[in-house]
């Protein structure tokens, strides 16, 4: 997939600019959790070509304190 450089804003991952329609992604997220274990979790995605007069945007969503879906 392509590089899309982003950071996490609290439970928030925000993308540095939007994903182009239509192109893949992969996403790499590394954590460490309190008891200083390293996790590692890699997932993809293909972002949505937008309809006429609509923007793309894309949104994390977390459960529990841990990410559980994005698009």
């Amino acid at each position: 997939g392509k590089s899309l450089d982003a950071a996490v804003d609290g439970p928030v991952w925000v993308s540095a600019a939007p994903p182009l329609p239509a192109t893949a992604y992969e996403v790499t997220v590394e954590a460490t959790d309190r008891d200083g274990k390293p996790h590692s979790l890699t997932g993809d995605f293909t972002a949505a070509e937008a309809r006429a007069g609509h923007s793309p945007s894309t949104d994390a969503i977390r459960g529990r304190g841990n990410l559980v879906g994005g698009g």
